[in-house]
Formats: structure tokens, sequence, C-alpha cells
């Protein structure tokens, strides 16, 4: 199996020295080809095509850079076993993905403001961290908008020991009950149809986080199933990345001819 790395920065070099530490095959993947991370690289592949076209030389336990954009995620997780994708940018990168994916099959994104108003109306306020109303994005967490959480934070289930605070559910936990899902995705196909995508960040060590690559996988074939019934209907998509202590969301449209 192979873990992707997203981001070749600070917190780049962390996801690296844990591949490392599993004796896993890693996949760094940034589009500046003078980042941080690129010295430590085994091999260095100018872009995603040369590395598709090396993939079969690929081994264990070495690190291997690809100078391309994070949209390649999409075709490496259907064409290799990705363990973990580890997010180490500053961006939403879930919502990348699906965004990527969907607007590949001809069907435009917006962001969705009344979806994000409404939201930022209804949700527990203890929660509410920031908005960006106009660009679809909502930030959850326990922390409170003056605090700094630690580098190598464990992210306890129940209380935060860095500013000693009881945590009555996991933002994961919070938000899967405030869509009513149990899963990772939901597709309502009703006159609209609503995609709501909660997807969790494990804690791999204190600090860092990682997507699981089946659950990728299934979301992008769920939505490859499907994606020719979208291009009829509105749609609405909700995107969630979460851990126990913290969330983001990004809330997207289909844009009406």
């Amino acid at each position: 199996m192979s873990i992707i790395i997203v981001g070749g920065g600070k917190f780049g070099l962390k996801a690296i020295e844990y591949a490392k530490e599993i004796c896993q095959k890693a996949i760094l993947i940034d589009n500046n080809p003078q980042c941080q991370a690129i010295s430590l690289s085994d091999r260095q592949f100018k872009n995603y095509s040369e590395f598709k076209e090396n993939i079969a030389q690929l081994n264990e336990n070495e690190l291997y850079f690809v100078n391309d954009e994070i949209n390649i995620i999409n075709e490496i997780v259907t064409l290799m076993d990705i363990k973990y994708v580890i997010p180490v940018v500053p961006i939403h990168l879930m919502a990348s993905i699906i965004s990527f994916f969907i607007q590949k099959n001809s069907i435009n994104l917006i962001p969705d403001i009344n979806g994000t108003k409404n939201f930022t109306f209804s949700c527990d306020k203890n929660l509410l961290l920031s908005s960006n109303i106009h660009n679809g994005i909502v930030f959850l967490s326990h922390a409170k908008a003056d605090e700094l959480c630690p580098d190598n934070c464990s992210g306890p289930l129940n209380f935060c020991p860095h500013f000693k605070r009881e945590k009555y559910k996991t933002i994961t936990r919070y938000l899967r009950e405030y869509y009513k899902i149990n899963h990772y995705i939901d597709i309502n196909e009703g006159e609209i149809i609503n995609i709501t995508i909660i997807i969790e960040s494990y804690q791999l060590k204190p600090g860092l986080g990682g997507l699981v690559g089946d659950e990728i996988n299934t979301i992008i074939n769920l939505l490859e199933h499907k994606i020719s019934s979208y291009r009829d209907k509105y749609c609405k998509i909700v995107v969630a990345t979460t851990c126990n202590c913290h969330g983001v969301i990004t809330f997207f449209k289909k844009e009406e001819n």
C-alpha cells in the first residue's frame, strides 16, 4: 500500500517522517518544484504522465515526488492501493477533489451561499469558529478564534488538555448527526439531488491526520456511477472534512443555465 502526501512544506516533512516510520511507499504531490520536502525524495517526476508510466517500478519505503496539481489524486486513488491521503496544504483538499471530479464531467459548480447561510444560522454557535459566506466555507472547532492548538496535539475524544475544556462530542459526530447520516457519503435523489460527504481525518500521529484512501475511492466511484443523472437535475453538495476537534465544510450547488 502507499501514502499520498499533498504538500511539501513544513507539515509535509512531518508526513514524510510518518511514512518512513511505518516503512510505507509515499507519493508527494506539489506544484512547486522547489518545495522544502523535494530534497528528501528518492526519485522525482516532472508530471503525472511520467509518474504513471513508471508506477510498476516504484519500491516500498521510498518517497516519490510528482510535480503536478492536486487533481491528479482522483486518478491515483483508482490506479493504486492507497492507505492514506495526508493533506498538508492550506486548502480544503476533499472539496477540491470533489469539485474537480464533478466539473470534469461538464457540471459547473458555484458556492451555495444560501446553504452556507442556513448552516451558520442553525448550527451550534459554540462550535462555529468562522465562515466565508461568499465562498461557501464554514469552519467548526472546539477551539476559540484566539486560541492556537499545539503542533503535536493528540486530539483526544472528550477533553482538551491544552485548553482544559470538555468536548461534548467530536466534530465528526456532530456533523453526521446534524445531517442525519451514518456514513461518510449520503446521496438523496429527489427533485433536488443532495449529496453530503463527511469524511474523517484520522489521527496518524500527534499533529498529523490522514484521509482513508478507500473512502475517497468509494466516494468517487459512487459519484461516477450516478454522474449522468446529475447533468439533468439541480444538485447541492456539502463536503466536510472533520476530526475530533475541528472541521471545514464547503457548500456547492450546480450552476443553473
